[in-house]
């Protein structure tokens, strides 16, 4: 276990686990039990929770002085990485529990649509979890329009319809299709991580910028070490910069592009993501990413004057 200073009282030897940061100051459970008595009083502040990395995030055993390492921003053990290793492939590559319904379907109704449904489903299956998307798809809209009764058949291809919409760009429909088959799939099928995802770029894309920061920094507050989620707020201050021109907003947004760059799991990718920010922060202009990769391909640089 390793430990830490509340940085609210100065008390040291503060187990890690036990300290949230609010906007930024680390506070120990007394502090924040003293400061903020009531659970509603916390709203509106930047919550960040840092995971002790000789924790166990899954199984929760203390390894010592031993950091584990992390996986996906999360301090993960030996034991509990190798049972992830052996779980299924992720269902975002593997969508084939509909085919198995199917089959029930057809040992009751010896029907050709029936057959070619089935068909189709298998069909789409492999090429979602070859990563063609767009032929799965088309597989399993065919499926649907050979049994347009079944309600498994149509929450798949809604599924299989909204990672298309995602991978495209067109982030409304991408919500609705995951909105439609929430509850409807297994909690391995991550609908809800699916729905924040299309919902943030949705909101972004028709410019509401304060729900794309409030999605953001709840995205971020689940875990606070990775760099994407730092970037991801950035973008949301910098548009609000840009927008309404609040140097506050400038400030947190060139605060979070510091932290991103600070974490870990920082790569080029997000270099050129972060410059994005900058360059949105500089020129109060805001672009997409890809955007900006098409004006700036070599990436930018604030001129030498400023």
């Amino acid at each position: 276990m390793k430990v830490t200073v509340c940085e609210a009282c100065q008390s040291s030897n503060v187990p890690m686990s036990e300290v949230l940061r609010v906007d930024g100051i680390a506070h120990c459970n007394d502090c924040l039990a003293n400061k903020y008595p009531e659970e509603d009083m916390l709203l509106g502040h930047l919550l960040e929770h840092e995971p002790d990395p000789t924790i166990c995030s899954m199984c929760s055993i203390d390894h010592g002085n031993e950091e584990l390492k992390p996986l996906s921003g999360k301090p993960v053990c030996e034991s509990c990485r190798a049972l992830l290793n052996r779980r299924a492939v992720p269902v975002w590559v593997k969508a084939s529990f509909a085919g198995v319904l199917i089959v029930v379907v057809l040992a009751f109704a010896l029907n050709w649509r029936f057959y070619s449904a089935k068909n189709s489903v298998a069909l789409a299956n492999d090429a979602f979890e070859k990563g063609n998307v767009d032929k799965a798809v088309e597989h399993i809209n065919h499926a649907l329009h050979e049994v347009p009764e079944s309600e498994d058949v149509k929450t798949l291809a809604r599924y299989m319809g909204g990672c298309r919409m995602l991978a495209v760009g067109n982030y409304a429909q991408a919500l609705a299709d995951f909105e439609y088959c929430e509850d409807r799939l297994p909690d391995d099928y991550q609908i809800d991580m699916l729905i924040n995802r299309a919902d943030i770029l949705a909101s972004f894309t028709k410019g509401d910028y304060t729900r794309y920061l409030d999605l953001t920094l709840a995205q971020l507050s689940q875990d606070t070490l990775s760099a994407d989620h730092h970037a991801e707020v950035a973008s949301a201050y910098a548009c609000l910069y840009a927008d309404g021109g609040k140097l506050g907003f400038r400030d947190l947004a060139n605060y979070h592009i510091e932290r991103c760059k600070q974490t870990p799991s920082f790569s080029g990718e997000l270099q050129n993501y972060c410059n994005s920010i900058e360059y949105r922060l500089y020129s109060k202009q805001i672009l997409t990413f890809s955007q900006f990769a098409e004006v700036y391909p070599d990436g930018w640089t604030t001129p030498a004057a400023e």
